[in-house]
C-alpha cells in the first residue's frame, strides 16, 4: 500500500475496514464455548453419531499400524549384527 493511498480520509478508512474484516468475521463465525461448537455442527448435520460410528474405522487402522510396527521391529530386530 502506497503513501498516497492513505492520504485521502476516505480510502484511509477503506484500507482499515478491508484490513478488520477478516478478522471481525472470524471473530462473530468461530465458536467461543464447546455447546457453540455442538449448535454449529448440529446445522451443519453433524451429529454425536459421526464419532461412534468412525469408531470402527479407527480401530481397524490402529490395528493395522499396530501389526505395520510389529513386523517392521522383528524384521529390523533379525538384521543386526
Amino acid at each position: 500500500m502506497s503513501a498516497e493511498c492513505c492520504a485521502q480520509p476516505r480510502k484511509r478508512w477503506l484500507a482499515l475496514g478491508l484490513a478488520y474484516t477478516p478478522a471481525a468475521a472470524l471473530a462473530v463465525l468461530l465458536p467461543k464455548c464447546p455447546l457453540c461448537i455442538a449448535a454449529q455442527l448440529a446445522l451443519l448435520g453433524v451429529t454425536f453419531s459421526v464419532p461412534s460410528s468412525a469408531r470402527g474405522l479407527a480401530i481397524a487402522i490402529s490395528l493395522a499400524l499396530g501389526t505395520f510396527a510389529v513386523v517392521m521391529l522383528r524384521t529390523s530386530a533379525g538384521r543386526r549384527p
